[in-house]
């Protein structure tokens, strides 16, 4: 994205294919799949109560957050909104521009809140005794082709973006590969095959696609914005911490996987950095990808009641 931004800014005029954007939001939902292991059922059942409430707080503290900012014209409004949705940056960055966000903004954003909920969650792992992670197990970058496995995962997000423009249904072309994912991978023989060049060529078309779409003009605006970016983003850590206490004074839950867990963004650094821990990472892993299901499915309703409570409109259609 950052590339993209340079080139934009200093007048290149390259553009990325409509397909190539829609297919690499299907392997993102895929990628968003993968997050739900065999082990989700079980702990959802068990612990439901803390999961669906801290995905709740913080879901709807991002939005009140968002409502805010907007009322008092610091952001606009369902910019607002869907750059502080509490789930995967690339996620939200995809799914704004399907309901008429400003993707630019709403990257700016999601990527200011990973990188700096990133580094307090390193910080946190670091003063709770978190090791480096394990070179051995790390996934190769180039790892034996899977010819099978990576026809699956092109069928799956080819389906997911037919069903999505037969339903005439905004986000579907990440939405429906997400579900068809998880159905393909828990109740079939077969498995599709997201290898990490695979995940990484898909994260770099969203980011040229959003990076080319900035101008000089635009990047000054979010610049001057950064103090109200940062500053809102520090109150959802706050928000967060505040539902990390009360599982913690529960009982059930030590304060690092209570922190972890309810840490607003970054699915991957989260994991990484709770797995050096003594941390419960299948209930830190649980709780992120929940709320990222829920962020997908619920965040454009959001969107779209931000902006009429605070006196927008745009953003809000096909919600």
């Amino acid at each position: 994205m950052a590339a993209g931004v340079i080139m934009a800014t200093f007048g290149a005029e390259l553009r990325l294919p409509e397909a190539a954007f829609a297919l690499s939001k299907g392997f993102l939902g895929l990628r968003a799949a993968a997050a739900v292991g065999g082990d989700f059922p079980g702990i959802l059942l068990a612990s439901w109560p803390f999961l669906v409430g801290g995905a709740l707080w913080a879901m709807l503290g991002a939005a009140a957050l968002g409502i805010f900012l907007a009322r008092r014209r610091l952001l606009p409004g369902a910019e607002a909104v869907w750059g502080l949705s509490p789930g995967g940056a690339g996620v939200m960055t995809a799914l704004s521009s399907d309901y008429g966000a400003d993707p630019r903004t709403v990257a700016y954003m999601q990527y200011s809140r990973v990188v700096l909920v990133s580094l307090l969650a390193v910080l946190v792992g670091k003063l709770a005794g978190a090791g480096p992670p394990d070179p051995a197990a790390a996934e190769p970058f180039f790892p034996a082709l899977d010819p099978p496995g990576l026809g699956w995962s092109l069928a799956v997000c080819l389906a997911g973006a037919g069903l999505s423009r037969l339903a005439r249904f905004p986000g579907g072309a990440m939405l429906f590969p997400l579900i068809l994912g998880v159905l393909l991978r828990n109740l079939s023989p077969w498995d599709y095959s997201l290898p990490p060049w695979l995940v990484q060529l898909v994260c770099a078309v969203i980011g040229w696609r959003i990076g080319l779409g900035f101008s000089r003009g635009e990047l000054v605006r979010l610049l001057a914005r950064t103090p109200v970016i940062v500053a809102a983003i520090l109150a959802m850590v706050a928000n967060s911490g505040a539902f990390a206490v009360v599982m913690t004074l529960s009982g059930r839950f030590d304060p690092l996987t209570s922190y972890l867990a309810t840490s607003p963004g970054g699915l991957d650094a989260v994991t990484a950095i709770a797995a050096g821990t003594g941390a419960w990472l299948p209930f830190i892993t649980a709780m992120q990808t929940l709320r990222l299901l829920m962020v997908m499915v619920w965040g454009p309703h959001l969107a779209r009641a931000a902006s009429r409570l605070s006196g927008t409109t745009r953003g809000g259609r096909g919600a």
